[in-house]
């Protein structure tokens, strides 16, 4: 696209003449297009694991054995398994070729 197009004032016809460049580009566009796209799963990802980390709550109840009162975490298989999913998914991020840029 020329310099002076915008999104503004781009037309169909701005589109059709590009279609040379693109197809000569393909490639290159393509694999821009593979790496945006894995670049949005990474930080969809990371939203998702951001989101879990603010909204996990442990719920606890009291517990009483030889005169003493202990804290334990309700649920906590769970939370385990809550926790052993999302290090999975940090995991698979961290083997992403996209995942430089992060």
């Amino acid at each position: 696209m020329p310099k002076e197009v915008t999104f503004d004032n781009m037309t169909f016809q701005h589109l059709i003449d590009a279609v040379p460049a693109m197809l000569k580009n393909q490639k290159d566009i393509k694999i821009l297009a593979e790496r945006a796209q894995g670049e949005v799963t990474i930080r969809e990802a990371i939203n998702e694991l951001r989101t879990w980390c603010e909204t996990c709550e442990f719920e606890l109840h009291e517990h009483e054995s030889n005169g003493r009162t202990t804290s334990l975490v309700k649920e906590w298989k769970e939370i385990l398994t809550q926790v052993s999913d999302k290090q999975s998914l940090i995991l698979s991020l961290k083997e992403s070729r996209y995942v430089g840029g992060f």
